[in-house]
C-alpha cells in the first residue's frame, strides 16, 4: 500500500507553496523597481523608505506610515 500524505499536510504544503510565490513576486518587483532607479522610495509618495525597514523587509514597497493609511483605508 502507497503512503499517502493527509489532507491537513496537502493543505500545509499548499499554503506554503502560495507563501513562497508571494515573496518570490515581491522580490521581483523590488528588482524592477532597482533597475528602474525607484528602489528605496515609497510606493505613493515617493519619499524615502527608511534603512532599518528595508533591512528588514528588502522587498517593501511603502513607507511604514503610508503602509498603516493604505490599510486604514481599505
Amino acid at each position: 500500500m502507497r503512503w499517502q500524505p493527509a489532507a491537513p499536510q496537502i493543505e500545509a504544503h499548499v499554503r506554503l507553496v502560495a507563501a513562497a510565490r508571494m515573496v518570490l513576486a515581491h522580490v521581483e518587483a523590488a528588482l524592477d523597481r532597482m533597475d528602474q532607479g525607484r528602489y528605496g522610495r515609497c510606493h505613493l509618495c515617493a519619499k524615502p523608505i527608511a534603512l532599518d525597514r528595508l533591512n528588514i523587509v528588502p522587498y517593501v514597497r511603502d513607507r511604514a506610515r503610508c503602509q498603516q493609511l493604505r490599510e486604514a483605508g481599505q
